[in-house]
């Protein structure tokens, strides 16, 4: 199975992390310059992504879509509308320059680098995902990365600002979950955007209500661009 161009900018600093973790320890150039190519590469194929995106025709693309428990109707599904294709390129950006920026870094770098190229990666997953449950999955492997950032490289209560910012990023992941369920379980049973989507739209509208909503989000951040 060939890699999609969004798989390889979601990869790309994920296997840079993985990379970065064998380099000898003294060798902090090298994870520097690991770090800000494998990001730099994502960068250029975003930046490929948002410009290659045909706003006329609009709607997701780029498409890939892989079962994974198709009785469930999860998949490892992805793709970009005009919402998320510059959603990527600015994660793509943010990330690069925050790679340059540890060029002057000296405390840890390989965990640090390990570290922030975990986040980007999932973070580019957050932004391409269209099943929900890959959505979530990206999404909890941020809350780590984040809490070990930031109570590890922090400021003044670096151990408290990090533990009260992943308790809030933890429970807003727990609300999502639960409004997310109760749409799998109206919409037909699955996990995919579009399935759910068209699921809710053949829902009656009293019962649709707000479960609806999450479709029409969905759609209309398809147009946005």
């Amino acid at each position: 199975m060939s890699l999609s161009i969004l798989t390889l900018i979601m990869l790309a600093p994920v296997i840079g992390s993985v990379i970065v973790l064998l380099i000898p320890k003294q060798q902090d150039l090298a994870m520097k310059i690991v770090a800000a190519a494998s990001v730099g590469f994502s960068l250029l194929l975003s930046l490929y992504v948002c410009f290659a995106y045909d706003r006329v025709l609009g709607g997701f693309q780029f498409i890939e879509k892989t079962d994974w428990l198709p009785s469930l109707g999860i998949s490892y599904h992805v793709g970009v509308d005009g919402f998320s294709a510059p959603q990527l390129l600015l994660t793509a950006i943010v990330g690069f320059c925050a790679c340059l920026i540890t060029f002057r870094l000296e405390d840890r770098v390989r965990e640090y680098l390990s570290f922030l190229l975990a986040l980007i990666g999932g973070v580019f997953g957050s932004f391409i995902a269209l099943d929900v449950v890959l959505m979530l999955i990206f999404y909890e492997l941020v809350l780590f990365p984040v809490y070990v950032l930031v109570a590890g490289w922090g400021s003044k209560n670096r151990e408290y600002a990090a533990m009260k910012l992943t308790i809030y990023l933890f429970l807003g992941s727990l609300v999502a979950i639960v409004g997310l369920l109760a749409v799998y379980f109206k919409a037909g049973s699955s996990f995919n955007f579009f399935e759910m989507q068209a699921g809710i739209a053949a829902l009656p509208p009293r019962k649709a209500s707000p479960s609806r909503r999450f479709g029409s989000c969905r759609s209309s951040s398809a147009s946005a661009c």
